[in-house]
């Protein structure tokens, strides 16, 4: 942060609480920046392991990644000198054995000095997976060293955090009041200018990704957001890909996706003998056990997911342009988010609005499958992955066999869940043929928004 300087400023603003028995947090922090443009980086959900013994048999894989992951970012947050950095909660995976925030401190130390000299501002609200430890929120403050809810007003534009209380992503009444009360101050201080407030659970909001896991108190905390067009909400939890159209929506405010450093999550339906999907319930998946997949473990590359956004705030305009992320390779993928105006409703990414504007998934001039059958009976089946113009979700693949029958296999793109729109292959091994004859092969394209690519088509002998 060389070219980067700021003086803070405490501001107590007193008032009185609606509720007698509570005692609202009033402090305000104000920080003045030399520059309009604001850069933020976000990250959220790296879920570091807590030690050993303590760690789940679900969980031992899935979120061994996250620590590497979160290094990378904040290298290239470093690297960039951004002005903020916002973790939107379930950091650690849990806080028991002191692991988890050991690792989190060690990250920060390594990158920023264990001095922390430089460091920008760091907006880090608590998420559930902070709460999976007795005295979770004295373990927080010991390690983390910031507050369980704040609100910082950076050259004018106001921030607030607002943490969970308990380990379901539940809000206790004072976190609530915390809220109305600090979005009050920045409605009247400014009417005009963009809100964001950054908290971990997430609502269900039309298909909002990830809206299946909202809070306990997700209508109390709606509907107070609800009052303020020009809040822009920032929710972690779900895990869900950014690379996804609906990880942003707009209703009665604008809502982010904030995205995982650690696994990709989905809508995952296993039967009683957890060994087959439920064909029974919606699944992103359709017969994946024809091509090796029981559980999300076995698709390749669920646990190196390291995504999240680059904020780009105009403290003059209040315009924002969000960057999708990849920190693996430190590189944007898909298209930029650019809300102007919120406080006029100014919305532009409604469901309904991104469903009459999507496009159409295509492949491009000389995409091509191939096909071998290896000696154990299974094909090998490698195509040219969609063009990345447009994001491609799924790829349904049909499979005829000598007979005429007919297997229909879905299964999302690579591309989609760890998060680059560079060309590459796609690879599948299918394990379904067994009449010996020729078998046809085809393969479309879906986008996220459910529009379909023409068919790819191929044969082989088996």
């Amino acid at each position: 942060m060389c070219r980067l300087y700021f003086s803070l400023i405490c501001l107590l603003l007193i008032t009185s609480s609606t509720f007698a028995s509570l005692s609202v947090d009033t402090v305000v922090k104000r920080i003045r920046i030399n520059r309009e443009l604001l850069n933020i980086g976000i990250i959220s959900d790296a879920q570091f392991p807590e030690n050993d013994e303590n760690l789940s048999v679900g969980h031992l894989g899935v979120v061994m990644n996250g620590p590497k992951h979160v290094h990378r970012a904040l290298n290239y947050f470093k690297k960039m000198s951004v002005d903020m950095i916002i973790m939107n909660g379930d950091m650690v995976n849990s806080p028991s054995g002191g692991n988890a925030y050991n690792t989190y401190n060690m990250l920060l130390d390594d990158v920023y000095g264990k001095e922390r000299t430089g460091m920008p501002l760091l907006i880090y609200p608590m998420g559930n997976h902070e709460f999976y430890s007795s005295n979770a929120e004295n373990l927080y403050k010991d390690n983390v060293e910031l507050p369980l809810n704040s609100h910082y007003v950076v050259n004018g534009i106001h921030f607030i955090g607002v943490s969970c209380s308990d380990g379901n992503g539940g809000y206790t009444e004072d976190r609530l009041e915390y809220l109305r009360h600090h979005l009050e101050i920045a409605y009247h201080e400014n009417k005009t200018n963009p809100i964001i407030v950054i908290s971990h659970m997430p609502f269900k909001v039309d298909n909002f990704f990830g809206g299946q896991w909202e809070s306990p108190q997700a209508k109390e905390f709606y509907q107070i957001l609800s009052a303020y067009p020009q809040v822009v909400y920032l929710c972690g939890h779900s895990h869900y890909p950014l690379f996804d159209d609906l990880s942003v929506i707009q209703k009665d405010f604008t809502i982010i996706n904030t995205g995982s450093t650690s696994y990709f999550d989905l809508d995952w339906n296993t039967l009683k003998n957890k060994n087959m999907l439920d064909k029974d319930l919606p699944n992103e998946y359709e017969n994946p056990q024809l091509i090796g997949i029981f559980k999300q473990a076995d698709i390749d590359g669920r646990d190196e997911v390291n995504q999240g956004w680059i904020m780009d705030l105009n403290s003059r305009t209040g315009n924002i342009n969000l960057r999708r992320m990849n920190y693996d390779l430190s590189r944007q993928f898909g298209y930029n988010i650019v809300l102007q105006d919120l406080y006029r409703r100014n919305f532009t990414y409604t469901e309904a609005q991104m469903r009459a504007n999507a496009k159409s998934p295509y492949f491009k001039k000389g995409s091509h499958i191939n096909c071998f059958v290896c000696d154990d009976g299974v094909v090998d089946i490698c195509f040219n992955s969609a063009s990345p113009d447009v994001l491609t979700k799924h790829y349904m693949m049909i499979i005829t066999d000598p007979d005429g029958n007919q297997k229909k296999i879905r299964f999302l793109a690579k591309g989609y869940y760890q998060g680059f729109d560079l060309p590459y292959m796609e690879h599948v091994r299918y394990y379904g043929s067994k009449k010996k004859g020729k078998y046809q092969v085809k393969i479309k394209a879906v986008s996220c928004l459910g529009k379909e690519s023409s068919f790819l088509q191929s044969d082989y002998m088996f």
